[in-house]
């Protein structure tokens, strides 16, 4: 498997907590990332954001509208992999994260309570 590579400015960090809180925010920088400003109007964004709603994407592949398995939605919440993972997995999973990304600085949640997210670099 060939290393990955870093781009610098050529990557637009996204986070799924930033999305479940606003999705039409965060589109809007994919938008701005992409230099499509001319292309997307502002009722673009508004359906992109309601069809890339997890409740959506999850009654869409219900539906078999979608190429993905019902199974693969979950609660569509944030912080859940901590009914998933128990603290060795958890610790497993940071070493793993902390080796894998030494050095690159990836912002990353560590917390959210109340629609408020930390976020730490590692």
């Amino acid at each position: 498997m060939e290393e990955p590579r870093v781009l610098g400015n050529n990557i637009l960090w996204l986070y799924y907590e930033d999305m479940s809180k606003d999705c039409l925010k965060e589109i809007a920088k994919i938008v701005e990332f992409l230099n499509l400003g001319d292309l997307i109007d502002s009722q673009d964004l508004e359906n992109i954001a309601k069809n890339s709603s997890f409740e959506t994407m999850k009654t869409m592949a219900k539906e078999g509208k979608e190429t993905f398995p019902v199974e693969f939605f979950r609660k569509g919440v944030c912080d859940d992999w901590k009914n998933c993972f128990n603290e060795e997995y958890a610790g497993l999973f940071d070493t793993i994260t902390n080796t894998k990304f030494a050095g690159i600085n990836i912002p990353y949640c560590t917390k959210v309570q109340g629609g408020n997210s930390s976020f730490t670099k590692q």
